[in-house]
């Protein structure tokens, strides 16, 4: 690895942090900036201490290297950075102040393509502006808890997967406009991140893209066809969101927003995927008629108090509204067969409900903890129930004739609480 010494701002040099470079030895003996000479001790002679790591010999801070690397093309370099402090020559020495630095364009005559990894920085960065290719490696800023704003180069045409991933201190950026795909990870955990602007040529983004950020509100352009799992989970500020042109939505996109009041989802839907508006606890929310799936999880611990299941539906999912604690009416068209595991668990405030004809299995748990629910009413009311423990059994521990809604109850939320329920047919 070959190095090259970076540009800075003359402003933000102290004594004390200051910019220096190592000889063959490791010695370290001038600062870069001002040509302060510092005594002639080797690294292992000094001590580093403090939150800091000033040396408290002489003064230097034991702090970031930047190093440039001749890609396989040996015709670009890529620009990299480590925190591990080594002896062995040449490394550039870069320290840790609170100022601006920039990058170069080029090194030994050739264009910077890469930025490959990116750890720890001033809190401004300007990046080189040269041709570049592959200009963002995956992972480039990850961790990366000092930047606080950065602005990509128009040439860029994707964020990388983990790009800016646990950048804590990020509170802008700005995306080109060429940019067609955010990657996975891209800036999950950017917990000051509020607002972002997506380009309206972005077609794709990634699982966990903008997980745990701060956003307030965020528009997803029509271009966008695809966003992936938990790409938008815990955004606690996020109060609407348009992804009516998404035909393609990964599982708990929307998990734990809990602001989120209204989603505008696509005319033709058809899935509500898995926890996608899991402990979405202010959402007012009706299922669209053309859906016919819901996945498990989809509403646990949201505050509906009614909810109508569109007449399609086959299956209420495991866990779909369990911890729905305001729930008092739900209507269950005669085109769902199974109502699987836990679907209604702690649903505290549901009193009374209709099982349809239609229906075939009632999963194991299904009605746990819903403490208030008296009145169940079977709509076929002459089949027989067979209870058993485990989905591929085949004999029967007990059985179960509809009787009285209050009967039917205490069968449901008690006495065969743990058993899976499948009617039996008349053949």
């Amino acid at each position: 690895k070959e190095s090259e010494a970076i540009a800075v701002d003359p402003t933000a040099h102290k004594p004390d942090k200051t910019d220096y470079i190592a000889d063959e030895k490791g010695h370290w003996f001038a600062c870069s900036l001002c040509g302060t000479e510092l005594k002639d001790e080797t690294y292992e002679e000094h001590d580093y201490t403090g939150g800091e790591q000033n040396c408290t010999i002489c003064g230097v801070t034991d702090s970031t290297y930047f190093y440039f690397t001749l890609l396989d093309d040996g015709s670009s370099y890529g620009i990299e950075q480590t925190i591990t402090v080594l002896s062995s020559p040449p490394y550039y020495y870069f320290s840790n102040f609170t100022g601006s630095v920039k990058l170069p364009d080029y090194h030994n005559g050739f264009p910077i393509t890469e930025l490959m990894e990116i750890r720890e920085t001033p809190i401004e960065i300007e990046l080189p502006s040269g041709p570049v290719t592959d200009y963002l490696e995956t992972g480039a800023f990850f961790n990366n808890t000092s930047l606080t704003n950065i602005e990509l180069p128009n040439f860029i045409t994707e964020i990388p997967d983990q790009a800016f991933y646990g950048c804590t201190a990020l509170e802008s950026v700005s995306i080109p406009d060429g940019v067609t795909s955010i990657g996975y990870y891209a800036f999950r955990d950017c917990t000051l991140l509020e607002n972002i602007n997506i380009p309206d040529r972005v077609t794709s983004i990634g699982s966990y893209a903008f997980s745990r950020c701060a956003l307030k509100e965020i528009e997803i352009p029509d271009s966008v066809t695809s966003i992936g799992d938990f790409a938008f989970e815990y955004c606690e500020e996020i109060v609407s969101i348009d992804i009516s042109n998404v035909f393609s939505i990964g599982e708990g996109i929307f998990r734990d927003c809990t602001a989120l009041e209204s989603v505008t989802l696509p005319d033709d839907i058809t899935t509500i995927v898995r926890s996608m508006f899991w402990n979405c606890t202010s959402l007012i929310f009706e299922i669209p008629d053309t859906v016919t799936t819901i996945g498990d999880q989809a509403f646990i611990g949201c505050s509906f108090t009614s909810i109508t299941i569109p007449d399609g539906v086959t299956s209420i999912g495991g866990s779909t509204f369990a911890d729905c604690t305001s729930l008092t009416s739900i209507t269950i068209p005669n085109s769902v067969k199974e109502i699987e595991d836990r679907a209604f668990w702690g649903c505290t405030s549901l009193t009374s409900i209709t099982i349809p004809e239609s229906v075939t299995l009632i999963g194991d748990y299904a009605f746990e903890d819903c403490d208030n629910l008296t009145s169940v009413e079977f709509a076929d009311t002459t089949s027989e129930w067979g209870m058993k423990r485990y989905s591929d059994s085949v004999d029967f521990i007990d059985t179960f004739t509809p009787s009285t809604p209050e009967e039917n109850a205490k069968a449901l939320t008690d006495t065969y609480l743990r058993y899976i329920w499948e009617k039996q047919t008349n053949d």
